[in-house]
């Protein structure tokens, strides 16, 4: 599984980049959040891309 860089920019101009890039969809997350191995939050979503481009 590949992990892209981080993208510090607005969300639309984001999730087309990862459309252009090839991936299924990108995932949003508060800063603040640490990862929790196992556990799921509402601090981090999963945006997938619904149609091809």
């Amino acid at each position: 599984m590949a992990v892209p860089a981080v993208w510090p920019s607005p969300a639309a101009q984001a999730l087309e980049q990862t459309r252009a890039e090839g991936y299924d969809g990108m995932v949003a997350k508060r800063l603040s959040s640490p990862y929790l191995p196992g556990r799921r939050t509402r601090d981090w979503i999963k945006i997938k891309h619904l149609a091809p481009h």
